[in-house]
């Protein structure tokens, strides 16, 4: 839009010198056709633009690097063309807290939409936020700009690629097998124990089938299996610190890769984060890849701020928590986070920071670092 100002600019000083030095009819007329153009265009975009929309269509799910299609669809319900239309559009990462400001230029023929793609992709993975905050309808100069209504907005989520590991969940000292507890505030993988019993449903295991109930009431019967304290895992990830954009992704990755590798060992687990701008802990159990991959948008929106930690959040907050171990995933290690340790077994990882009682890894080479891990 500047280097069609400044052309325009550059334009009519040219015809205003013409104009005084020949002062002929011509250059009169250029001279007013110049200056009442973005004039008049100006008081027909005042009602154009009351029926012009400006929607965004972005990927839903993108890989850390992916490039993927962002449509920008202009919806022209007026008679008149909108030549010229700026889109200032404002890409927001809410896990690393990076923006950027991308700038378009679109037109849209009468009562017609007009769609325009471009390539879109990310670096760190996280959510993010599109919003086209700044939407104009300029004359052909760009010298006056009519805002339409309300800002169009999107969002995408950009995963991280992960990485192979392998993770061991060793049995818990304080519950050994041959005393088996179970969890009574939710379903597990044990069929040993029945959690509770159920109709059968589309897509339930055979194995789940209790026969013989199933008999005597003359409709089929599912257990649902308990699960062992012993193997009740808490993913817990630290929010409450500054990190660089890098530090934030190599954390996510850790994140995800963990509960994905504890998914294919068979442990059903509960992630949980503290949501460190309204200081609460935000928890959800997994009991498939579905519900990992149905967790992501809001995983990947914790940002960091400052307040308390959320190790000592949880520790306030959930009284008498029934788990064996806990996965503590953070950047530095607060001092109260050994206190997660009255809760169950303790792993810490920590990014960018050596504590003693942690395993430290990095935004480069995590992923070899932590290719295997016992908690």
């Amino acid at each position: 839009m500047t280097v069609l100002r400044i052309g325009y600019a550059l334009l009519l000083l040219t015809v205003l010198g013409l104009d005084a030095f020949c002062g002929s009819i011509l250059s009169a007329a250029a001279t007013a056709l110049l200056v009442l153009t973005p004039l008049v265009c100006a008081l027909l975009h005042l009602r154009a633009a009351k029926k012009l929309r400006v929607r965004l269509d972005a990927p839903v799910n993108l890989e850390k690097g992916e490039a993927g299609k962002l449509r920008i669809r202009v919806e022209n319900a007026s008679a008149l063309p909108a030549c010229l239309l700026g889109v200032r559009l404002r890409l927001t990462n809410l896990l690393t807290g990076q923006t950027a400001v991308r700038h378009y230029r679109l037109t849209a023929l009468p009562k017609r939409t007009s769609v325009s793609e471009y390539r879109i992709s990310s670096a760190h993975c996280g959510r993010i936020q599109l919003t086209a905050e700044r939407c104009c309808l300029y004359d052909p100069f760009g010298i006056i700009g009519i805002r339409l209504g309300e800002p169009a907005v999107a969002a995408m989520t950009v995963q991280p690629k992960g990485f192979v590991q392998s993770v061991y969940v060793s049995p818990d000292a304080n519950c050994p097998d041959d005393s088996e507890n179970y969890a009574p505030d939710r379903t597990g993988y044990d069929l040993a124990e029945v959690y509770a019993l159920r109709e059968y449903a589309p897509g339930d295991s055979l194995r789940q089938m209790h026969w013989k109930l199933s008999g005597k009431l003359d409709k089929l019967v599912v257990r649902e299996p308990s699960l062992p304290v012993r193997r009740s895992v808490l993913v817990f990830w630290e929010r409450t610190q500054t990190a660089a954009p890098e530090q934030s992704d190599a954390q996510a990755d850790v994140v995800v890769t963990a509960c994905r590798s504890l998914l294919e060992s068979g442990v059903q687990f509960t992630v949980c984060w503290n949501d460190a701008q309204e200081q609460q802990c935000v928890s959800q159990p997994v009991r498939s890849v579905d519900e990992l991959t149905g967790l992501l948008p809001r995983l990947l929106s914790a940002g960091t701020a400052q307040g308390e930690s959320g190790a000592a959040l949880f520790c306030r907050s959930s009284g008498e928590a029934i788990l064996s171990h806990i996965l503590y995933i953070t950047g530095r290690v607060p001092e109260d986070a050994a206190e997660l340790g009255r809760f169950g077994r303790l792993t810490i990882l920590s990014c960018g920071a050596d504590a003693p009682e942690a395993i430290a890894f990095d935004a480069e080479h995590y992923a070899e670092q932590l290719s295997e891990l016992e908690i």
